[in-house]
C-alpha cells in the first residue's frame, strides 16, 4: 500500500476513534477542512507542524500514527499470525482461541 494512503488511512482511523470531523479537526489545528481531506485520502503529508498538532489533537504518538500492519492483505496477516503461534505458549494459544471465539461470537 502507498505510504501517503496508508498514512490519510491511520489518521482517519484515529480521528474517527475520536468521533471528531474532518471540519472540526481542521478548526483545533487551524488548517482547511480540505486539508485534513486531502491528507486523509492520500493526496497530500501533512508537514511536521501540522503533524505534530494532528498527534496531540488525536492523543497519539509517531510510533502508533506509523503503524499500518494492520493494513496488509489478509493472506499477509494470516502469515502473520500463523508466524506467531509457532513460538506462542501454550497460554498464549488458549488466549488467541479465546479471542477469537468471542469475536466471531459477537460478529454472528
Amino acid at each position: 500500500m502507498d505510504k501517503k494512503k496508508a498514512l490519510g488511512q491511520r489518521l482517519r482511523e484515529l480521528r474517527k476513534a475520536k468521533n471528531i470531523t474532518q471540519e472540526q479537526l481542521a478548526e483545533i489545528i487551524d488548517v482547511e477542512p480540505a486539508s485534513i481531506s486531502n491528507i486523509e485520502c492520500g493526496r497530500n503529508y501533512p508537514n511536521f507542524a501540522n503533524l505534530e498538532k494532528l498527534l496531540e489533537k488525536l492523543d497519539s504518538s509517531f510510533l502508533e500514527i506509523f503503524d499500518f500492519e494492520h493494513f496488509d492483505n489478509t493472506n499477509i496477516l494470516r502469515d502473520k499470525i500463523i508466524e506467531f503461534t509457532k513460538n506462542a505458549s501454550n497460554k498464549e494459544i488458549e488466549f488467541l482461541f479465546k479471542t477469537i471465539s468471542n469475536l466471531k461470537e459477537f460478529n454472528s
